[in-house]
Parts: structure tokens; C-alpha cells; sequence
């Protein structure tokens, strides 16, 4: 007899929208939680599990979900590290070469940098996030900056996500689909690469 927490050994866009379907009698909850949780583990999918949301629930409930998810994520991280940027540890890590330009980065670049960032499903926000928090950035700018730059990127996936099997069959979808994962690739590396010269 199979749990109800039993979960499908591999990570896929059909084998999380059976997860997102099997629980489907918890309302959007697993919707929200899926990319609520990937906000504090960034090796997940943060493309899959925006389009199987929107497979699951439909375009306009799974954007709604995985933005939820999402944003309410990254506020939490915002916030952990805000509240802890005194901490001993913290400060110590501080000292990390990395840290520091990821800091100093943010700083400088503030709104602009977070709400460019948030537009991508790839790359470093959550090192981002962090160093928000570290800085002490004024609360008011970066929740904006990561409400509206992730409803931006929700909804493109969202809308790629609604009939994902179309774009992989049709060749034209397919291309553009191809051309738009790149284009996000390329452009979170060079701001990856900025972060880290």
C-alpha cells in the first residue's frame, strides 16, 4: 500500500504534474508550496515547477501559485538574513570575497539589479536575496522589485508551461522556446560573471 507522501522518483514536468494532480484535493496549496520551497533550494526547477503549476491548474491559478510561492520565498530569505545580519556567523561570512561583491553589487545597483534578476528562472537570486538581507535593503524596493520582476518571468513560463508538449512537437514553439532558455541562460551568466569579477 502506497503512502499518501509518496512522492515520483524522478523530477519531470509529467512526473510533477502527477504530484501537483494527486494532491489536487489540497487546493492550490502543493501549487504554492512547490516554488515555495525551491526558493531556498535553488538546484530545483524553478522552470518545470512554474509550468507544471500552470498545466496543472491552468494559466491564470498556476501563475497565481507559483508566484505566491515564489515571492513569499524570497521575502522569507530577505527577512532571515535581515534579521540575522549582525550574527556573529554572518558577520564573519562577510568577509568572503564573494559576499562581499555580491554585497557591494547590490548595493549599487539596488531596485534595478534585484528586479532584473527576478526576471529570470535562472541564475543567482538567491545569492542575490542574501545579500539583500546582509545590506539591509530598505524593505519597500525589494519587495517590489521581486513581486513584479517575478510575475514577469512567472507568466512567460507559465504561459510556455500551459501547453508544454505543443512547443516540444512543434518545431517553430520549439525553436522559440530553445532561443528564450538560452537568451535567459546567457543573460543570468553575465550577471553571475559581474557578481563574481
Amino acid at each position: 500500500m502506497s503512502s499518501w507522501l509518496e512522492l515520483p522518483p524522478i523530477i519531470s514536468h509529467d512526473s510533477l504534474i502527477y504530484l501537483l494532480e494527486k494532491y489536487k484535493s489540497f487546493g492550490p496549496i502543493p501549487g504554492i508550496l512547490i516554488t515555495f520551497i525551491e526558493s531556498f533550494i535553488p538546484p530545483l526547477p524553478l522552470f518545470l515547477l512554474v509550468a507544471a503549476n500552470s498545466a496543472a491548474y491552468g494559466l491564470w491559478t498556476g501563475f497565481i501559485c507559483s508566484w505566491i510561492g515564489v515571492v513569499s520565498g524570497s521575502i522569507c530569505i530577505y527577512l532571515f538574513f535581515r534579521h540575522l545580519a549582525d550574527h556573529p556567523i554572518i558577520t564573519k561570512w562577510k568577509t568572503n570575497p564573494f559576499i562581499i561583491n555580491s554585497l557591494e553589487w547590490v548595493q549599487k545597483h539596488s531596485f534595478g539589479s534585484i528586479f532584473i534578476i527576478s526576471c529570470l528562472p535562472m541564475g543567482p537570486a538567491f545569492i542575490v536575496h542574501i545579500a539583500a538581507g546582509i545590506s539591509r535593503m530598505p524593505i519597500l524596493p525589494f519587495v517590489l522589485a521581486i513581486t513584479s520582476g517575478k510575475a514577469i518571468m512567472i507568466l512567460i513560463v507559465s504561459f510556455i508551461g500551459r501547453d508544454f508538449i505543443a512547443f516540444i512537437h512543434n518545431p517553430i514553439k520549439l525553436l522559440i522556446l530553445a532561443s528564450f532558455a538560452a537568451s535567459l541562460w546567457f543573460a543570468s551568466k553575465l550577471i553571475e560573471a559581474r557578481l563574481t569579477r
